[in-house]
């Protein structure tokens, strides 16, 4: 793809690269590339913990093969029923490495929405936190679901932050296994060998049933590459970067354009457990957070904290928000308080997140008949239409 001096200057972001070098097989084969440029490199951080590229690598290989000891394979669906914490990012690579899909389960779903969508999906295992496990369990009593694996949230860290911990007591474990205890039994093993396609799904995620019912959307691995590379350029995401996993990771926007970008791109990915304002400020300042998208709500919600200043965002290089309309009113007030402008955004689960944003450095102009801010241009290689102007 080719464009003139003029076009590029309007539509892509200094430093963007409108070619297409060859592309990853799947998402395996890139985080595999990750691993190989940087194996020490910092891939998640957890509170005070930290777990390199490559000790993630050797974890999601004997996940894998524990999964695999447990009859899942490729084609396979498992429901992943966790907050924003690092087994999240294991689960995900573990599956991909079998070619097996991920589901993402809002945690906050129970019994009755929790069993229509693993009846719907035809899921054959489920991770879960482990104060989850008794009620999941009659949940999921009867279903296609043949396993049930825990963990906890006091893994990986050693701070235990109240605000994010339900208990600083270790729970019974599910059933079929904690998953680190799995890790630890299966280290040094992988999965038989399976090479993903493009083709293959990686993420079966669900609707948030706005116009009814929610529908399952396949996100193929060839999907998902395809966002994180357009995003990863147009943002500027990339080696030495730190992407605050603000959006749910059940959710297409904290799946795709937090952790999947971070997983692939050589930036780390700082987790912090189900959303809470403080935590999330705490967390940029500490981890001096550069990227991170989340909904319109939990900037507000950071706004409203008195100890909130410039010197959280002092490394922040761009903010996105979607999901929602934002209020140009509410990004200006940010952007007057902290010195950080909140670009907006637009994607649906059935494109796999993003497709239209504002391009970093840009300010949204406003339609003045009605108010609402715009929410940008079409990402690259991509084309948007009005098909019905009502």
């Amino acid at each position: 793809m080719t464009v003139d001096d003029g076009r590029r200057r309007d539509t892509f972001p200094d430093g963007f690269d409108t070619g297409r070098d060859a592309a990853p097989g799947s998402l395996v084969a890139a985080w595999k590339a990750r691993v190989a440029r940087n194996p020490e490199g910092i891939a998640l951080r957890f509170f005070d913990g930290a777990l390199s590229a490559r000790e993630v690598d050797v974890a999601s290989d004997a996940l894998a093969a524990a999964f695999e000891a447990r009859g899942t394979g490729r084609g396979d669906r498992v429901g992943v029923y966790l907050q924003n914490v690092p087994q999240y990012a294991l689960v995900l690579l573990a599956l991909w490495k079998l070619g097996a899909t991920a589901l993402g389960l809002n945690p906050m779903y129970r019994r009755q929405e929790l069993r229509r969508i693993i009846d719907d999906s035809g899921a054959v295992g489920v991770v879960c936190a482990d104060e989850d496990v008794h009620e999941t369990l009659g949940t999921l009593a009867g279903s296609t679901v043949r396993w049930l694996i825990s963990t906890s949230a006091l893994d990986y860290q050693s701070r235990n932050d109240p605000r994010v911990c339900a208990t600083t007591e270790r729970l019974a474990p599910a059933p079929d296994g904690d998953l680190v205890a799995l890790i630890g039994a299966f280290e040094g093993r992988g999965p038989s060998p399976v090479e993903p396609t493009r083709d293959d799904i990686a993420f079966l995620t669900y609707t948030s049933g706005t116009t009814g019912p929610p529908k399952g959307a396949l996100n193929t691995h060839g999907n998902v590459l395809s966002v994180v590379e357009t995003c990863a350029s147009w943002m500027g995401v990339g080696d030495g970067d730190v992407v605050f996993a603000m959006a749910p990771l059940f959710h297409i926007t904290g799946a795709v354009v937090n952790a999947t970008i971070s997983l692939l791109t050589d930036a780390t990915l700082v987790l912090a457990g189900r959303f809470h304002p403080e935590v999330a400020l705490d967390a940029f300042a500490e981890h001096e957070v550069t990227y991170t998208i989340g909904s319109i709500t939990a900037y507000n919600a950071i706004y409203e904290l008195p100890q909130a200043g410039p010197k959280h965002f002092a490394s922040a290089k761009a903010l996105y928000s979607g999901g929602a309309p934002i209020p140009p009113a509410s990004v200006e007030r940010f952007r007057e308080r902290f010195g950080v402008y909140l670009h907006n955004g637009y994607g649906m689960t059935e494109t796999t997140s993003a497709v239209i944003a504002v391009p970093p450095g840009a300010r949204a102009p406003v339609h003045l008949p009605s108010g609402t801010l715009s929410i940008g241009k079409p990402l690259p290689h991509l084309t948007a239409r009005v098909v019905d102007p009502h």
